[in-house]
C-alpha cells in the first residue's frame, strides 16, 4: 500500500524559508533512506552526514538572520508553495533514532513555516531563528551522546517490519 502525502498547502511568503524547508524535507527523505533507518543503530557515516546537515542548516540560519530585510513591495504579497511532509511516513522505519530526528526536523519545519519571518519577504526574525537553534543544538546534543554510547546488539528486532 503507498503511502499518502498529507496535503498540507502550507505556504510561505519567505524566500528564505522557502529555502530552509526544501533542505528540511531533502534531509528527513535521506534520512529515511539511509542505511542505518532499517537497524537500530546508526553508522558512522549516517552520523557523520546529520552532523552536515545540522551544520547546514545552522550556517543558513545564520546567513539569513544577519541579513537586512529585504524591501520588495511588489515580491512581498507573493506566497510560496511548501512541499508537503508525508503523513505517517516514519512509521515503517526500524530505527527509533531515525524516528526522533525526522520528527525533530519536522517540528523545525512547522516552527519556521508557523513563525513571524514567514510573513515577511525575506530574513529571520530572532524569534523565530532561536527556537530553530534550540531544535538544533538538541539534535546536537543528541548526537554527540549517540556517538559516545555502544552499538546494542538486538538481532531479534532487527528488520522488525520486514520479517523477509
Amino acid at each position: 500500500m503507498a503511502q499518502e502525502a498529507q496535503k498540507t498547502g502550507l505556504t510561505t511568503k519567505n524566500m528564505d524559508i522557502e529555502l530552509l524547508c526544501n533542505e528540511i524535507c531533502a534531509y528527513r527523505k535521506e534520512i529515511k533512506r539511509a542505511a542505518s533507518s532499517s537497524v537500530y543503530n546508526v553508522n558512522t557515516h549516517d552520523r557523520g552526514r546529520l552532523k552536515t546537515y545540522l551544520d547546514r542548516l545552522q550556517k543558513d540560519l545564520d546567513h539569513f538572520a544577519a541579513l537586512d530585510k529585504l524591501d520588495l513591495p511588489k515580491w512581498q504579497p507573493t506566497t510560496l508553495p511548501l512541499p508537503d511532509i508525508p503523513d505517517n511516513d516514519i512509521s515503517g522505519l526500524d530505527n527509533p533514532h531515525a524516528k526522533y530526528v525526522i520528527t525533530m526536523l519536522d517540528a523545525m519545519y512547522y516552527e519556521l513555516v508557523n513563525s513571524q519571518s514567514s510573513e515577511l519577504g525575506s530574513s529571520l526574525e530572532a524569534p523565530d531563528k532561536t527556537r530553530c537553534e534550540a531544535v538544533i543544538q538538541k539534535l546536537y546534543s543528541w548526537l554527540t551522546t549517540l556517538e559516545d554510547t555502544q552499538p546494542m546488539d538486538l538481532p531479534e528486532g532487527a528488520n522488525a517490519n520486514n520479517p523477509n
